[in-house]
């Protein structure tokens, strides 16, 4: 059964032995913590690195579901993610103004989210939802700057948080909360 402890003990032990001026790694480890451990026990490690193959993908020691939510969430950062620091002059991130939208379920307030997009030379390639591509024109449109979320698409959508990650072409994404 997999363990998704976030070790907390270990990572704050590690943490006081440099007087929390080092940043501190979870190296060599077979099973992977959850992103819910993580953050609600305030584990913030540099990086895991889990050992690959078996140890990774089977449900021994880690949960599908698991690696799906830690590597799609916003608490972790991918290597895709990951800007060229090689390079003199890494190309900026896109941004998105507001980044938290707020969407009445009661449908006499319904109406369509419009929200700011800065590419910042990036190029938008897709929205998603989790692992669902949003369609354009149907679940949304992007008119020079302005990104405008359906209402359509966004009243189908179950009561709760929910997040929308802008896949741009490089650097890291942008995600609209709510």
């Amino acid at each position: 059964m997999p363990n998704e402890d976030a070790i907390t003990s270990i990572f704050y032990q590690l943490v006081d032995l440099t007087g929390g001026t080092k940043m501190v790694a979870m190296t060599e480890n077979d099973t992977i913590p959850s992103v819910k451990n993580l953050t609600e026990e305030k584990s913030g490690w540099l990086y895991f690195l889990p050992w690959y193959g078996e140890h990774l993908m089977s449900s021994a020691f880690n949960y599908p579901a698991t690696l799906t939510t830690l590597y799609q969430s916003n608490y972790v950062i991918t290597l895709d993610e990951l800007p060229d620091l090689s390079v003199n002059n890494p190309i900026p991130n896109a941004s998105i103004t507001p980044a938290n939208v707020e969407f009445d379920k009661n449908t006499p307030n319904q109406s369509d989210k419009a929200i700011t997009v800065i590419p910042n030379g990036n190029t938008l390639t897709a929205l998603r939802a989790g692992t669902t591509a949003l369609t354009a024109a149907l679940d949304y449109t992007l008119n020079g700057n302005t990104l405008t979320l359906k209402k359509a698409y966004l009243a189908q959508l179950p009561v709760g948080e929910h997040s929308i990650v802008l896949d741009f072409n490089q650097g890291q994404d942008p995600v609209i909360e709510g």
